[in-house]
């Protein structure tokens, strides 16, 4: 059980703090959420929560669901690198994609983790998601498909109809971020995805003064 506002107090006077976990609770998430909330709030960039939490909460979902994967070709004795294994795998991977509790008891058993990290910096807050399974090729490929996709694309329709993929999911977590970051003025260069030496870290870099002035006005208009 984490306490919000001791997590609040800890990142206020250390300036960074990490959760770690192999499979996020509800609690977990809710104090996550409710630290980044005390935080744009004490920083007076609280119109900025909803692309903050949808950001955290599906880089975590895809770091948790990388993690799952491998569990599950181990599990199968399936190499995940062998492409022939690899499309094996996947079929049955799709049907309990919407159920990954089915694996929580494997995870357990092994060493696989997810690291949130929330750090500050000057005029921004970082947030970065780290777990232990490196990524493929072809899933890099997918990435950067998508990144290019949500640069090209003006709204999340039009970005479902060019990438929506079956074989693994939709896939359309990081489009949605790179949407919302982009309505808020933040530059897509402050989302990455990066993996060496057995891990996956995804960095997503919130500037505590958005690039467009006439957004903030706008929003905080609205709120």
């Amino acid at each position: 059980m984490y306490d919000p506002s001791v997590l609040a107090d800890r990142f206020y006077s250390e300036g960074v703090i990490s959760i770690g976990f192999q499979y996020p609770s509800d609690d977990t998430f809710e104090a996550i959420n409710t630290l980044i909330e005390i935080v744009l709030s004490g920083n007076d960039r609280l119109f900025l929560l909803d692309t903050a939490l949808t950001a955290v909460r599906e880089i975590i979902f895809n770091a948790v669901k990388a993690n799952l994967k491998r569990v599950y070709f181990n599990k199968l004795s399936l190499d995940i690198n062998d492409p022939s294994d690899y499309s094996r795998g996947m079929e049955g991977f799709r049907d309990i994609a919407n159920d990954f509790s089915l694996l929580r008891d494997e995870l357990a058993g092994t060493e696989r983790s997810v690291v949130f990290r929330m750090s500050r910096g000057r005029g921004k807050i970082v947030f970065e998601i780290i777990n232990t399974s490196e990524i493929l090729k072809n899933e890099m490929e997918r990435i950067r498909v998508r990144v290019l996709k949500a640069r090209e694309c003006s709204n999340f329709a039009e970005a479902y109809e060019s990438v929506y993929d079956p074989s693994e999911g939709a896939g359309l977590g990081i489009i949605l971020i790179l949407l919302l970051m982009r309505n808020d003025g933040i530059d897509p260069e402050n989302f990455s995805v990066s993996s060496k030496s057995g891990k996956s870290v995804s960095v997503f870099t919130l500037p505590l003064e958005v690039k467009k002035a006439e957004i903030t006005t706008a929003i905080k208009e609205k709120i």
